[in-house]
């Protein structure tokens, strides 16, 4: 009788950004630092048919981006509810991936880069997005994300989320953003405090931080425009190290991003 009785769709493409590598770790973008990043993505759509029209119910995206210092892979993924009319009445989704770079451990910690200290680090990170139905559309109104990062001896935890502000017309208008988590590593701890690095000096360390994140709107994405991180060496068992003690270390960084009108990051200070 010609009903819609089923659809198959999907889509795949290449999107090329321009991204800061900070390739000397300095927190200043240098020239030659904003480098092209290529990604390549497929995307699978399911569909369910209400009232003569193909709604799609699920949807999941295959990413893979090719960075500077090594690739980006992930995998997207969002339901949508509808109700028996056809209306979309929420959705759930989220994002797991892993992200492999090349990174500089400073072995000896004497701030020069030395023979094998360029080394593998291997991340994995898992989101999840909460949505709210704003004129049938399903936006992203928080996000939180848990991610892992190994290299040789040091690991790396931290959890982060954003949470978006939309006005009547469903235009993202605002957002905040904050991040917590521990990296743990080998350090030089100069016991004796001789200045010349000993058998058993080095130890591991553990510190905490904390950071705080400001957005502006362009283009309809939130971009951070400034960013403050406080960090601060703690004990086996979680506490602060007073500020006589040896081990002691806190400290407080911030970073101020600089955008073009489109968007692009064009600079930053910190």
């Amino acid at each position: 009788e010609g009903l819609l009785v089923g659809a198959t769709g999907g889509a795949k493409g290449t999107s090329t950004q321009q991204v800061w590598n900070d390739a000397n770790r300095d927190g200043m973008v240098d020239p030659g630092e904003l480098v092209s990043q290529t990604s390549s993505f497929t995307t699978t759509n399911t569909y369910r048919i209400f009232h003569g029209q193909a709604v799609v119910v699920e949807s999941s995206t295959h990413t893979v981006a090719a960075g500077a210092t090594g690739p980006t892979v992930t995998d997207s993924w969002v339901k949508y509810q509808y109700n028996k009319d056809g209306l979309l009445v929420g959705a759930a989704g989220g994002t797991v991936g892993t992200t492999d770079t090349t990174v500089w451990n400073d072995a000896n910690q004497d701030g020069v880069l030395g023979a094998g200290e360029m080394v593998e680090q291997t991340s994995t990170f898992s989101t999840t997005n909460t949505y709210r139905i704003i004129y049938g559309q399903a936006m992203v109104y928080e996000s939180f994300t848990h991610a892992e990062s190994t290299s040789g001896a040091s690991e790396n935890l931290m959890d982060s989320w954003m949470r978006y502000e939309y006005d009547a017309g469903g235009i993202l208008v605002g957002a905040i953003g904050g991040a917590s988590g521990t990296t743990s590593g080998m350090v030089w701890n100069d016991e004796n405090q001789d200045g010349v690095l000993d058998a058993a000096e080095m130890s591991n360390q553990t510190t905490t931080f904390q950071t705080k994140n400001r957005y502006r709107i362009i283009q309809g994405q939130a971009v951070v425009t400034w960013s403050s991180t406080t960090s601060t060496a703690v004990k086996a068992d979680g506490s602060a190290y007073g500020i006589n003690e040896h081990g002691y270390s806190f400290m407080t960084t911030e970073v101020k991003y600089r955008y073009d009108a489109g968007g692009l990051l064009t600079g930053a200070v910190g």
